[in-house]
């Protein structure tokens, strides 16, 4: 734990976790019920007393978790190569025959709450597979199957006893239509939205993309950025590389396009607000790209 005030270390514990559900409950409550260990030693402030920890409440949440939904409503968006799986048993995507099984947890709300029970997990927020987003669908196609997915995912929260929430998705090829559907999906009841880090060649700091993100703004809306459609298949062919590699350099890649070219350059306002209170952090984390930094700040640190 660190000083509010200061930022130095207040509290170091190490514990051995086999079950964040057991394991970490004791830590955090020998924190929070002491003071003196609450106290920071550099400058005298007490680190506030969080009254969930004291009182032993934890809430486990799972986010995201993806899920079909509806084999209803895969059934009627079905393809090849769409990455919509076919007969509800597998899906096709990069070539691939097989993706993975998919069985009864991702529609049957009573099947995924067994599942949370046994793993602990108090709250879900589901979202659909990235591999439906259908961004090299036509727009229309595209905003039928969200809305499709969007109203399936809350009849399927309807009947999870309050234990599970849903994040929407948009056709983000369309930043009209996706503003639209973003709007009514938080009206009826969803959290936010999930997006992939691309569509096609554009980023995120692509124009129409920005406009999206200060809509999602505006309506209060969490966005749940996921990388998909990894670059440089050719090139990792085995070892799950796609997702242990591919993904996180599309996640950097996403990183750097929306600070260093929407947030410093074209908002450098918001920047500040976004990003001056770990800026430190930020350049260490961002390596070489982090001399970009010089011509906005005055220097490279």
């Amino acid at each position: 734990m660190y000083c509010p005030n200061c930022h130095q270390l207040v509290h170091r514990a190490e514990v051995k976790v086999k079950s964040i559900v057991k394991d970490l409950p004791p830590v955090f409550e020998q924190f929070y019920g002491n003071e003196s260990k609450r106290t920071c030693k550099h400058c005298g402030t007490i680190h506030p007393a969080n009254e969930a920890c004291k009182s032993s409440t934890f809430i486990i949440i799972s986010f995201p978790a993806h899920g079909l939904i509806s084999r209803r409503a895969m059934g009627r968006r079905a393809g090849r190569g769409s990455g919509i799986p076919s007969r509800g048993r597998r899906t096709s995507w990069w070539e691939i025959d097989f993706f993975r099984h998919i069985y009864s947890a991702c529609w049957d709300p009573d099947v995924r709450l067994r599942e949370m029970d046994r793993d602990g997990v108090d709250l879900q927020v589901i979202s659909a597979t990235p591999l439906l987003f259908a961004y090299d669908r036509p727009a229309e196609h595209a905003l039928d199957c969200a809305q499709l997915f969007n109203d399936a995912a809350l009849e399927l929260c309807s009947r999870g006893k309050r234990r599970l929430k849903s994040f929407c998705q948009v056709p983000l090829q369309d930043v009209d239509a996706s503003c639209k559907e973003l709007s009514r999906c938080m009206q009826a009841g969803h959290l936010g939205v999930q997006i992939g880090n691309h569509v096609g060649s554009k980023n995120l700091d692509d124009a129409g993309i920005v406009t999206f993100l200060h809509h999602c703004a505006d309506e209060g809306a969490a966005v749940l950025v996921h990388p998909w459609a990894m670059f440089g298949h050719e090139r990792m062919p085995k070892y799950m590389m796609p997702w242990t590699v591919g993904m996180p350099a599309e996640t950097q890649l996403s990183v750097v396009a929306l600070i260093f070219e929407w947030g410093i350059r074209s908002t450098a306002q918001h920047a500040s607000h976004l990003f001056c209170a770990r800026r430190r952090q930020f350049c260490v984390f961002a390596g070489a790209p982090g001399k970009c930094l010089a011509p906005s700040f005055g220097s490279s640190r």
